[in-house]
C-alpha cells in the first residue's frame, strides 16, 4: 500500500486533531490541580487557626489547673504546720515541768 498525498493529509489531520485533544486534557488537568492546591491551602490554613485556638484554650485551662493546685499544696503545708505545732504543744504540755527552786 502506497501512501499518497491524501492519506498523508489525513494522518496529518488526525495526529493535529489529537495533540489539540491532548492539550485540551492537559490544560483540564492542571486546572484540577490549580483547584485542588487551592482547597487544600484553604484547608490547612483553617486546620492551622482552629489548632491555635485549641492551643489557647488548653492553655488557659492547664493555666487554672495549675493555680487550683498550687492552691491545694499551700492549703496542704499550712495543714502540716498547723499539726506539727499541735503536736509540739502537746509534747510540751505532756513533758513535766520542774518545779521552782528544786
Amino acid at each position: 500500500m502506497a501512501w499518497t498525498d491524501e492519506r498523508l493529509d489525513d494522518l496529518a489531520n488526525r495526529m493535529d486533531a489529537g495533540f489539540v485533544r491532548g492539550d485540551r486534557e492537559s490544560q483540564s488537568l492542571r486546572a484540577e490541580i490549580l483547584a485542588l492546591r487551592l482547597e487544600v491551602k484553604a484547608d490547612i490554613r483553617d486546620l492551622r487557626t482552629e489548632l491555635k485556638g485549641d492551643i489557647a484554650a488548653s492553655r488557659t485551662e492547664l493555666k487554672g489547673e495549675i493555680d487550683r493546685l498550687h492552691a491545694l499544696i499551700v492549703r496542704f503545708g499550712v495543714a502540716i504546720l498547723i499539726c506539727l505545732v499541735t503536736v509540739i504543744a502537746a509534747l510540751i504540755g505532756v513533758i513535766p515541768g520542774t518545779p521552782a527552786g528544786g
